[in-house]
């Protein structure tokens, strides 16, 4: 089967997490998240985690040559196909992508209107030991504030709150959107509606875009 190398971008909440989540389990890709990188910075309590900490709590972009550095450093230790989830996010970002020539397969879009995005961001909760995600709105656990599988209390990420969604949002639209563009003349970019609120209606529809493009997906 053909190796896969894609990309997964979208405006924060839209679901790239879980759809890249079940594109690795289905196709055996490694799933390469910007956000997990960060974070795992952060809980070692670098300096580098303590820098990137303040830009994401204040809902900002991080510094284009830190996270090419990061990225950079994390697809070379990949010996199979892979998904980016946040990265790129500048046409800066893509153009050191491109730089190295890994013949990306597709640019995968996911789209949802902001009202749909803010209620799936503020409503999100967490669990801190076994990484469950509920929704309280739409995914509740069955016990409020409780995790289904391992019973730990849930939380709320500090930026997970409306005021910095919308700045997230913001920042998005500025800095990210242009790269629709950019990648609309040089790879393959398909637009998923990610709207539902059924990660497997979204997913279907994504796996029969990439299957109608590349023809060789099981």
């Amino acid at each position: 089967m053909h190796t896969l190398k894609l990309i997964v971008m979208g405006p924060p909440g839209v679901g790239k997490g879980t759809m890249s989540k079940m594109l690795e389990a289905r196709f055996g890709l490694a799933h390469v998240s910007t956000g997990d990188l960060f974070r795992e910075e952060i809980a070692k309590g670098t300096d580098l985690g303590k820098r990137i900490k303040t830009f994401l709590n204040d809902g900002r972009l991080l510094p284009n040559e830190l996270v090419i550095n990061i990225i950079k450093s994390k697809i070379a230790e990949i010996k199979q196909g892979f998904i980016l989830d946040g990265f790129p996010r500048t046409i800066e970002q893509a153009e050191a992508l491109d730089a190295q020539n890994l013949n990306i397969d597709a640019i995968i879009r996911l789209e949802a209107p902001e009202d749909v995005i803010v209620d799936r961001i503020s409503y999100r909760r967490l669990c801190p030991k076994c990484g469950a995600i509920y929704n309280l709105k739409f995914h509740p656990s069955k016990k409020y504030n409780m995790c289904d599988f391992c019973g730990s209390a849930l939380f709320q990420r500090k930026d997970d709150n409306i005021k910095v969604i919308k700045r997230r949002l913001e920042v998005y639209e500025r800095e990210t959107l242009p790269l629709v563009g950019y990648y609309e003349q040089r790879h393959a970019l398909l637009h998923i509606d990610a709207s539902e609120n059924e990660p497997q209606i979204i997913f279907k529809r994504l796996v029969e875009c990439l299957r109608n493009l590349l023809g060789t997906l099981n």
